[in-house]
């Protein structure tokens, strides 16, 4: 999906206006990065702690290099036999993992070896976006909200009431603070340049969530600008 934002200008200003997109995506896209960096270190420092301590006894004298199969394993075989001629066959299928584990030598405790996932910058810019298109569609749900005065579990007395309630609990979320606090002061353009980098694909998920959502009013509520 291409977004178009210049309709009559030379290439002087157009390239200038690039310039100046290219560097305020990448301010944006800097700000994943940091975010990245530290949930990829707390993870790596989570990951030492708990596998250099027995969480059995407490004890840090702990060998790494210990490692175990598990799994399982079948197999078949078929034959036939006729006038002294025939056939043999057989096979295994299965699964047999080998899993590093901590054991400790105080003790003799073992257990898996913590693995820490890393989360690239990219994941980390479309947990943002799928945290933004999530509170779009919250609030689209909200307006377009269904309202039966003849339901006895109905908590509101008009479909005014209940979409102003709606809409006033949607933007009370934790996912507005998170929003706002990543997002604040970014324009509509460089959002736009944001989700196509970090969603390319038209088929993401999230990204036709943005598009079916997309509400200008909404997103300058949250901080973005034109």
């Amino acid at each position: 999906m291409k977004w178009k934002f210049w309709q009559t200008k030379t290439d002087e200003e157009i390239r200038a206006e690039t310039k100046a997109l290219q560097s305020q995506l990448d301010k944006l896209t800097n700000k994943a990065s940091v975010e990245a960096d530290k949930y990829n270190e707390t993870g790596r420092d989570l990951e030492r702690k708990r596998n250099s301590k027995c969480p059995k006894c407490g004890s840090t004298f702990v060998n790494d290099r210990i490692k175990r199969q598990q799994g399982k394993i079948d197999g078949s075989s078929s034959g036939a036999f006729f006038f002294g001629t025939g056939g043999f066959n057989s096979s295994l299928h299965g699964e047999l993992d080998t899993n590093e584990v901590n054991k400790c030598n105080d003790c003799k405790n073992e257990w898996k070896k913590e693995k820490y996932k890393w989360r690239s910058t990219s994941k980390i810019a479309q947990d943002h976006i799928r945290q933004l298109a999530w509170q779009l569609e919250v609030l689209y749900d909200a307006r377009h909200c269904d309202y039966d005065p003849s339901d006895i579990k109905e908590t509101y007395d008009s479909k005014a009431e209940k979409r102003e309630g709606l809409i006033r609990e949607a933007n009370n979320s934790y996912r507005v603070n998170e929003i706002k606090r990543f997002f604040n002061g970014t324009s509509l353009k460089i959002l736009k340049l944001f989700i196509d980098d970090n969603c390319p694909s038209y088929d993401d998920y999230y990204k036709r969530k943005m598009e079916k959502y997309w509400n200008v009013n909404d997103l300058l509520d949250l901080g973005f600008v034109q």
